[in-house]
């Protein structure tokens, strides 16, 4: 008894399998993607947002200045792993960000040429 070899249909069966699982795996990880990607807009990047990190400026190895703006109101707080501290309230005209200067420097400059 000889094994039939001109039958093709269960490898082209089982092949078209393979292409079938491989296509809704692609799915899934596109819809992963995509979910992923709108999460993490709503999260840090959404509108409306009341709160926003405008710059970061690291001072040491565990410990950060950040100029944040909270509302209509911008603070200079200090950020350790263990506490978040503010430093001051900025004040006056408002912050020029596309400036090459950074904010940094422009409230730096302010704080000199006001005291």
């Amino acid at each position: 008894m000889t094994p039939n070899t001109g039958d093709w249909s269960a490898s082209a069966d089982v092949l078209g399998q393979f292409f079938y699982i491989l296509l809704i795996f692609a799915i899934v990880i596109l819809l992963f993607l995509f979910c992923a990607r709108r999460f993490a807009s709503l999260r840090y990047g959404g509108k409306g947002r009341n709160l926003r990190v405008i710059e970061t400026c690291q001072v040491g190895a565990q410990s950060c200045l950040q100029i944040v703006r909270a509302g209509g109101r911008v603070f200079l707080i200090g950020v350790t792993k263990d506490r978040v501290s503010l430093v001051a309230e900025i004040t006056g005209e408002p912050l020029n960000i596309a400036d090459n200067a950074t904010v940094f420097e422009n409230f730096l400059k302010k704080k000199e040429g006001g005291a």
